[in-house]
């Protein structure tokens, strides 16, 4: 092989390389800029690693993060504080996506308490067939309503929480509203997506790829 040959082969290479290491990481955040950003969201757990879901109540995929993923997360990182899990709400199909943000907030403002178990019944209430979720309308005014009922609330508490939820230009709607344009603005390439200290999680779908990026950011 001759020294022209050899030079354009390092240069394929390189650049092969070069690509491979910025796809790798440009899906990656500023981890200091997106936790400032996200401090006020819904959170369990407290320790020092920082997870962040940006998810959608009417995604089917997220739905299946939210009952085969989270919970394992839950049970092995989230309860024993060894990270703090904040969930950002991605409006990615209109209508439905904002009512169900909308609605989670307004139960976070009124009784915090009560948002994760809001926050499980919205996602078990999707349809059971993928496109279903995605395709049809589910995610009602009766919905939320029917949900909101099965909180263990006062009936003030509970219609504080459908006021605010009705209210499209109250704190809740505003939130959901943020909370879509910070995804937007942090470059979220898709939903569900999740960032550890800001990094992307690639396969975060598998369990075991997101057991390996937590336990690599807790050493």
């Amino acid at each position: 092989m001759n020294l022209k040959r050899v030079t354009i082969l390092l240069l394929i290479m390189g650049v092969v390389l070069f690509w491979t290491m910025k796809n790798a990481n440009e899906n990656n955040i500023d981890a200091d800029e997106l936790q400032n950003k996200t401090i006020h969201q819904p959170k369990q757990g407290k320790g020092d690693i920082i997870i962040i879901e940006f998810s959608d109540f009417k995604c089917p995929y997220c739905g299946l993060f939210e009952r085969n993923i989270k919970p394992k997360l839950a049970q092995s990182f989230i309860k024993n504080n060894k990270v703090e899990f904040r969930y950002v709400n991605v409006l990615l199909h209109g209508k439905e996506s904002e009512r169900g943000a909308r609605a989670a907030h307004a139960v976070n403002l009124v009784a915090p308490n009560q948002y994760w178990q809001f926050h499980e019944l919205l996602f078990q209430s999707q349809p059971k067939s993928k496109n279903d979720v995605g395709q049809t309308t589910w995610l009602t005014d009766d919905l939320i309503q029917k949900l909101t009922n099965q909180l263990d609330l006062s009936n003030n508490q509970k219609e504080r929480i459908l006021k605010l939820y009705q209210d499209d230009k109250g704190e809740a709607a505003k939130q959901a509203k943020a909370d879509h344009q910070l995804a937007k603005a942090s470059g979220v390439p898709q939903v569900p997506m999740l960032y550890i200290n800001g990094k992307a999680v690639k396969h975060m779908t598998n369990y075991q790829d997101v057991e390996i990026a937590i336990k690599e950011a807790l050493n």
